[in-house]
């Protein structure tokens, strides 16, 4: 927050500070003939980043942000590798958990890639995390067009009217109640009920569904 706040809405891009070089893709790199998937890590900080950026709160950021601090594995290669296969094979078992109770067949085609991923370094259809199609499915217009995307917004519509429609079938049957006469009048019911139907028919509307757009939705279980 201390930087960000100190940074303009373009500065804070991950795309401007990529294509700056603020931030750099870590690379798989090899140990004693193995492949360490340090990719995994995804981007971190430059010096470029600590200097321009950080230069706004610290007066010798290149004090505070050591080339040993932003690129450990200079520190001990060894260790460095070793920090990064914890990762990966908690990655492989955390999402093989998914897999094999078949929770997976719940999640969102991203997320279903990504676990397949993490799980067998590979989607079904053989995406790694720097595959363009699978990065897509990430981006924001992927997202909205996609049908999963619209099921969501469509449950959760139909729980918000299903709700409304379960509060006026609760309200009809209590203020029905000769009984009950008095409370409804003291409570005002039916401006209460008018108040429900007004909810129900903006829920039930077009415009409605429209409004959850850019929303999470809800899954439709």
């Amino acid at each position: 927050p201390e930087l960000f706040s100190r940074m303009t809405e373009q500065e804070r891009s991950a795309k401007n500070l990529i294509a700056e070089g603020a931030l750099e893709p870590v690379a798989d790199i090899e140990v004693d003939g193995e492949t360490i998937l340090a990719s995994r890590l995804g981007y971190r900080m430059t010096e470029r980043l600590a200097v321009v950026y950080f230069g706004r709160i610290f007066m010798h950021p290149e004090m505070v942000f050591t080339e040993a601090m932003l690129r450990p594995e200079i520190q001990d290669i060894h260790e460095f590798a070793d920090s990064v296969r914890t990762i990966v094979a908690t990655h492989a078992r955390v999402a093989q958990a998914y897999i094999a109770d078949g929770t997976i067949s719940y999640a969102c085609p991203p997320l279903k890639a990504l676990l397949q991923i993490m799980a067998n370094g590979t989607t079904e259809e053989g995406w790694t995390l720097t595959s363009p199609e699978f990065r897509t499915l990430f981006t924001a217009e992927s997202i909205m067009a996609s049908e999963w995307y619209a099921a969501r917004l469509d449950a959760k519509q139909n729980l918000d009217v299903r709700r409304a429609r379960f509060a006026l079938a609760s309200l009809d049957h209590f203020m029905s109640q000769p009984n009950n006469a008095e409370v409804v009048a003291r409570l005002d019911m039916e401006n209460r009920h008018t108040e429900v139907q007004g909810w129900h028919d903006r829920w039930a509307s077009q415009t409605y569904r429209d409004y959850l757009v850019g929303t999470l939705g809800v899954q439709p279980l």
